[in-house]
């Protein structure tokens, strides 16, 4: 199946395009159009990838991905190299159910979630989330986390942990319980008084 990216005509009528320099009209054209980016509106990219692709060096990448942040027309997490294009549906959207499922699967491999909110509805959040419940036995091992080995050295130490040992075991906690939230089962469920003496990973 082809991949494209539809660019309506009115596009150029756009009261914030028509307020952009060439240069700026290019990238965010690109931002747009690239082969990286998905019908969710939120893809992987990193800055050296869009450096390759535009031929701009990573200081003229940096810079213009803080103008369009602070325009408030993307976000770009550092942590994963991700971007979210705000309004994507505006010049992307199809109320197709092939399309509608597509997003759903492309949603479920964001990697910051928060992202998702940023682009989609509240409303789209929530139904994402039903989806993930009724797919999970399908997907039960692709989202799984092994905290096997984690369990049994809480269970069985008589030494309580290093204060680096206690904050990891505070994140793995709040990841248990974010999963949880999202409808993931991933094997093991926190104590809800905090860590165990004797915890020790």
């Amino acid at each position: 199946m082809a991949i494209f990216r539809k660019i309506h005509t009115s596009f150029w009528s756009d009261s914030f395009v028509q307020s952009l320099s060439p240069e700026q009209k290019y990238f965010f054209l690109y931002l747009l159009t690239n082969e990286k980016t998905k019908q969710c509106g939120i893809y992987d990219i990193s800055k050296r990838h869009i450096s390759f692709d535009t031929g701009y060096n990573i200081d003229t990448v940096s810079t213009l991905l803080n103008f369009f942040i602070s325009a408030k027309k993307i976000v770009f997490s550092e942590e994963t190299n991700e971007i979210a294009i705000k309004n994507w549906d505006k010049y992307n959207g199809s109320n197709s159910p092939s399309v509608q499922s597509c997003i759903d699967e492309e949603l479920i491999n964001v990697k910051n979630r928060v992202l998702i909110e940023y682009v989609h509805s509240v409303h789209r959040v929530d139904t994402l989330a039903r989806n993930k419940n009724k797919n999970k036995n399908k997907n039960k091992n692709k989202n799984k986390r092994d905290f096997s080995a984690e369990k049994e050295k809480i269970q069985n130490t008589d030494n309580w942990g290093t204060p680096a040992q206690q904050k990891e075991w505070k994140e793995t906690q709040d990841w248990v319980k974010e999963m949880e939230l999202k409808g993931i089962n991933v094997g093991i469920q926190p104590d809800p008084r905090g860590p165990k003496p004797g915890t020790v990973f």
